[in-house]
């Protein structure tokens, strides 16, 4: 191992091989031979450097010796310390997105330009940055002409304003610090020296000017050891150009589940390997609710045969759509659960920017909520004219009917404006008194700011998936919803659950699975328009893109995968029942155990898997919440607690997730909540006081930890109070 420090190792190899833990274990080495040396690690999230570090102590690593910074963080640093050398702005300093967009919007006043299309071509700059495309580089293509373009308008134009400013924005940072890099030689050769290794994992994920960072840090004489997914980057992809460099294949070590390292070859076109494995569950329920109810059961389950904890299951959606099923069925069925990563559809955005309408609706005095929606599309406020009417509330109240005593001096154009914004809020204020429906409010509220429309006539992914989650929040609410309660609702939720909190399943959208394990998981919604989304099926990008979320997506299992699918599913309002997933049914037929609700057996989908010889078997609906809990334990039932022993069941006491269960164990009473109790069934204990003999037991080879090997890290969690999280 010594000699990897003086080289570059790239560590590569399909997911789960071990990539992470060598690259720990190589720096844990260096941190050993070499008293003083330091290691810095890019990382594309803090969560995975911290995870880093409790690898390297694993393998006893001095932890102090790692710096663990982000990409941004890393090139803020070079920028700001060789900024005096560059044409770049002293002090650095940067804008925030919304502050991006803001800009591009007033540099758009007069010409002929949607919000929805600077919005589109202000994303279309970031993805230019990341690939180092100049204002120069891209106008210079004879395709874009500014005057069929927004982009080659609005490019040179934002980022005139930006140095006139004296500003940069994020992607500025990165480009800058590639800059520095070129012109001058110091600056690299002054990290190599500070840093005895630098490390970056899941280096797949790097863009272009990143890979371009590190091809010039490693001419610069920094050792490099980075972690790659050959399955979505190749692993010589810009490393071939890379003196002294080591390449080290993990397909030796592979810990996948073998149905899944099966599937993932198939997934990629890749020769498979037919052997005899546990095949892969793969369950088609009848509608979106069945497939919701079915994955409850299933986490029940493995919850009371003690083959899994609640945090050791992971539930994968893509479309936020699936996201109020799931939960709901999970809250029926008590099963704790925390929201990981994107938040869920009330914390997007684009209610985010509807949420000042409604602080208005509820309070037309609320400043910061008059400013916050004047300065969104379509009305874009510039910055002089919020300070004068921020000036002006502070010293002039609005009356009950909307309207200022005193309107502010505010050019003509933005006194229309205003006035009309406020008679808005003044009519929607009446109409919500009348009719008090949340959900008319809220559809009343998209119609008249011009969300709807903004959103309806763009097609890019994001606006799609925006209005998805809007429309499905809306349909999912009570109409007796009170706004007050609403608002408070939205406000306390937090936009991203970073930590898991305590025993709870966790949901995660499957953008968002980078660095994530899970001992079961389950990736539902696997239809066609769903898992992949419906746009791919116009933009082959976003294809590669979902293939990518889906490969991801199946390798998050350590033990046990499985995929669900929805024959019909109930989206805004209407029942649509699509192709299954193109990827699930390019698999083996071997490796997958297809369970299919006994509401499909005489459909032609039954019919058109069996023809196609998928060993197909039919499932009952599962249980309602009522049944399951009248069934799960009765009065005279016998069970085990890793603590107390075996003891019969006296009495059942509350419903659903306030089940209370009095227990005999030996001469001593005990209540214990239903859904917190590591109970297990067992035979009825025989008088001499033997062990009593467990039933439904995890099964030989599962993976499962015996239950007298649990008992400890049970009993802390008994009296734990674990709260519902999502």
């Amino acid at each position: 191992m010594g000699i990897l420090r003086l080289m570059n190792t790239v560590i590569w190899g399909t997911a789960s091989t071990g990539k992470t833990t060598q690259l720990a274990a190589q720096a844990a080495q260096i941190l050993k031979e070499k008293e003083n040396a330091q290691i810095l690690f890019l990382g594309f999230q803090e969560r995975l450097g911290d995870e880093f570090i409790g690898l390297l102590r694993l393998h006893d690593g001095d932890a102090g010796r790692l710096a663990n910074l982000s990409f941004q963080a890393f090139c803020l640093n070079i920028v700001r310390q060789f900024a005096s050398k560059m044409d770049f702005p002293i002090p650095v300093a940067l804008v925030s997105v919304s502050e991006e967009l803001a800009l591009c919007l007033w540099l758009a006043i007069g010409k002929p330009e949607s919000p929805e299309n600077i919005r589109d071509a202000l994303a279309q700059i970031r993805r230019l940055k990341a690939d180092v495309v100049t204002p120069e580089d891209y106008i210079q293509d004879d395709k874009h002409a500014p005057q069929h373009d927004t982009v080659a308008w609005l490019y040179p134009a934002y980022q005139d304003h930006l140095n006139q400013l004296g500003v940069m924005d994020a992607a500025d940072v990165i480009m800058g610090c590639v800059r520095i890099l070129e012109e001058i030689p110091e600056a690299g050769a002054a990290v190599a020296k500070a840093y005895k290794q630098i490390i970056v994992d899941n280096a797949e994920s790097c863009t272009e000017a990143q890979w371009r960072i590190l091809t010039l840090l490693a001419k610069s004489g920094a050792s490099l050891a980075i972690g790659i997914d050959q399955n979505i980057t190749p692993a010589t992809h810009h490393t071939d150009t890379w003196a002294n460099t080591t390449f080290i294949h993990t397909k030796e070590t592979f810990q996948l589940p073998a149905a899944v390292a099966i599937a993932v070859q198939s997934l990629m076109s890749q020769p498979t390997a037919k052997t005899d494995v546990d095949p892969i569950t793969y369950f088609i329920g009848y509608n979106d609710r069945e497939e919701a109810d079915y994955i409850a059961t299933e986490i029940t389950n493995q919850r009371r045969m003690a083959k899994a904890s609640f945090h050791d299951i992971g539930i994968v959606y893509r479309s936020q759509a699936q996201c109020h099923y799931i939960m709901d069925s999970l809250e029926k069925h008590a099963v704790p659960y925390v929201v990981l990563g994107k938040s869920i559809a009330y914390s997007n955005s684009v209610l985010g920017d509807l949420i000042g309408y409604l602080r208005l609706i509820e309070n037309p005095r609320h400043q910061v909520a008059l400013i916050q929606v004047l300065r969104q599309s379509p009305y874009q406020f510039p910055g002089e004219s919020l300070a004068i009417l921020r000036d002006h509330m502070g010293r002039h109240q609005l009356n009950d009917s909307c309207q200022f005593e005193i309107w502010p001096d505010l050019p003509d154009r933005q006194l229309d404006m205003l006035r009309m914004v406020l008679s808005l809020i003044h009519d929607l204020r009446s109409a919500y008194a009348e009719h008090n429906n949340i959900k008319t409010l809220l559809a009343e509220v998209m119609s008249s700011s011009g969300y709807s429309a903004m959103l309806e006539n763009d097609d890019t992914l994001s606006s799609i998936e925006d209005l998805e989650n809007l429309e499905t929040y809306i349909q999912n609410l009570e109409e007796d919803t009170p706004l007050e309660g609403l608002l408070a609702d939205v406000l306390l939720t937090s936009y991203d659950q970073k930590e898991r909190s305590g025993d709870v399943v966790s949901l995660v959208n499957a953008k968002n699975l980078l660095g994530r394990r899970f001992r079961t998981v389950f990736v539902c919604g696997l239809e066609e328009g769903i898992f992949p989304h419906y746009s791919a099926q116009f933009d082959t990008q976003v294809l590669a893109d979902e293939k990518i979320h889906f490969y991801r997506s199946i390798t998050r299992a350590t033990q046990s995968l499985y995929l669900t699918s929805a024959f019909e599913r109930s989206l805004y309002g209407q029942v649509n029942a699509e192709d299954l997933s193109r990827w699930v049914l390019a698999f083996p037929k071997e490796i997958l155990d297809c369970a299919v609700s006994a509401k499909l057996q005489n459909t032609d989908l039954y019919k058109k898997l069996a023809d196609n010889g998928f060993p197909c078997r039919i499932v009952e609906p599962t249980k309602t919440v009522e049944e399951t809990a009248a069934t799960i334990y009765t009065v005279g039932d016998w069970v085990s607690h890793p603590t107390f022993g075996n003891g019969v069941i006296q009495e059942c006491a509350g419903e659903l997730d306030q089940l209370m269960l009095t227990i005999a164990f030996g001469d001593e009473a005990r209540t214990l909540m239903a859904k917190y109790a590591p109970l297990t069934p067992c035979a009825a204990s025989s008088a001499s006081g033997d062990a009593p003999l467990l039933l439904d037991n995890t099964s030989p080879g599962s993976g499962a930890e015996p239950l007298e090997k649990q008992s400890s890290s049970r009993q802390s969690r008994e009296d734990e109070d674990n709260p519902h999280v999502g």
